[in-house]
């Protein structure tokens, strides 16, 4: 969010990230809860261990995403073929944290950021059911989906 590019938005492709609810009336309903704050990280399993024994919540299993086959994923345009190791910190009563380490050299908007601005704060992802019609209305306000 921000960095060397401004603004933009990513709608993951995460088997963790349950989305629900539904988009109504523009984007202050989009934005109504946070669901989760991801990270860009080296090595998610490292920087998860770190965040969980700083919190003391449990370290969970570390996820990767299902290859492009099964997410039928977009990166600018084109299937999206990287993928990314995941730790996703947290439980429902609260936004998940989830550190993100692209895995190989295929293009994606996670390699993509972590080569243009490292490590740390990357995205917020919001509750939405449609996320098709929320990434239109986004793209209303002037923002760019890179990823979807």
């Amino acid at each position: 969010l921000g960095g060397k590019k401004g603004l933009s938005f990513e709608e993951g492709v995460d088997s963790y990230v349950p989305y629900a609810g539904h988009l109504h009336d523009g984007v202050q309903m989009t934005t109504s809860k946070v669901i989760q704050i991801g990270c860009l990280s080296r090595n998610c399993e490292e920087d998860g261990k770190k965040f969980c024994d700083f919190t003391g919540w449990p370290m969970p299993p570390i996820g990767e995403t299902a290859p492009y086959e099964v997410t039928g994923a977009t990166y600018r345009g084109e299937p999206c073929y990287g993928k990314i190791r995941q730790c996703n910190v947290g439980n429902l009563d609260q936004p998940q944290v989830e550190f993100i380490e692209p895995v190989g050299e295929e293009a994606s908007y996670w390699k993509e950021f972590l080569d243009n601005d490292g490590t740390g704060f990357n995205h917020i992802a919001f509750q939405a059911k449609d996320i098709m019609s929320c990434i239109k209305e986004f793209e209303a306000h002037g923002l760019t989906c890179l990823q979807a």
